[in-house]
């Protein structure tokens, strides 16, 4: 998977858990919930596992969730 499939991955779910997002021109990401505002711009896998961490701290549920 690449980085901007792993980034619209975590997109969709935030704003499916409240957080607005939106993806400027430059290719960063804005991720706010609340006051809380992050810009992010990751280039490897390690930055896309940084982001998530940080979302996750800030509320993001990104445990699996069994259907049915």
């Amino acid at each position: 998977m690449e980085i901007g499939e792993a980034m619209q991955l975590i997109a969709e779910e935030a704003e499916r858990q409240g957080f607005l997002v939106r993806q400027t021109r430059s290719s960063m990401w804005h991720f706010r919930k609340g006051n809380d505002n992050w810009l992010v711009s990751p280039k490897d896998a390690g930055d896309v596992l940084e982001v998530l961490r940080v979302l996750i701290s800030a509320g993001l549920d990104w445990s699996l969730h069994k259907e049915g």
